[in-house]
């Protein structure tokens, strides 16, 4: 294995991500770091991108019913 780069750690624990291994892995905003120890206590690091967080809009449509709906009525229902 070869050192990359070092970083340091800071108030509260924190660290930060070598530039080199953002650029490389292509790290971004809300991406996850999973962190696992083996035996040895060994860190082994996964960066992995975070799954979408769904909204209602991104889940209307994908499923089917054969209950006949109005759509106008479905929308004015939460303000009734």
């Amino acid at each position: 294995m070869v050192v990359i780069a070092t970083t340091k750690v800071y108030l509260n624990k924190q660290t930060a991500i070598p530039r080199q291994i953002i650029e490389t892995l292509e790290i971004g905003e809300n991406d996850v770091i999973e962190w696992d120890l083996d035996k040895d206590n060994n860190v082994k690091l996964n960066f992995r991108k975070r799954e979408k967080e769904w909204t209602f809009d991104d889940i209307v449509g994908l499923m089917k019913t054969k209950e006949k709906t109005n759509a106008v009525e479905l929308e004015m229902e939460p303000y009734q």
